[in-house]
């Protein structure tokens, strides 16, 4: 039985390596034929922000990797526009195009999938 995947990205780049994981476990399940979506939340919205530079932190930068979705059939890309607001930003400072959501959409969006992973 195929299940349905929601991974929450909540942590900012480069602060641990929990972004590249949740980022390569999506690559991974999607090369399996799972469905996969990817939910932005907190800090965890500044993943996607435009020309990051890992280097500066001294860590890899895998975040450009954002931009093969469309190859692994990951076509749902939800981000929270508190969050994304938050930090100032807008859809235009995202590497990737979304689904901006709201808090009640991003529960039932949530609710959409067997199994959720936070990171």
């Amino acid at each position: 039985m195929a299940y349905s995947h929601a991974i929450i990205f909540k942590q900012s780049p480069f602060q641990n390596k929990s972004g590249q994981d949740a980022l390569e476990l999506a690559l991974t399940l999607a090369t399996f034929e799972q469905d996969v979506a990817l939910f932005f939340k907190d800090a965890g919205v500044l993943q996607l922000v435009k020309n990051l530079n890992g280097q500066i932190a001294g860590r890899k930068t895998y975040t450009a990797a954002f931009k093969s979705l469309d190859l692994y059939d990951i076509e749902q890309v939800f981000v929270c526009e508190n969050s994304l607001a938050k930090f100032g930003l807008t859809e235009q400072d995202l590497i990737i195009p979304v689904s901006l959501i709201n808090v009640q959409n991003w529960r039932e969006q949530l609710g959409n999938h067997q199994r959720i992973l936070t990171f």
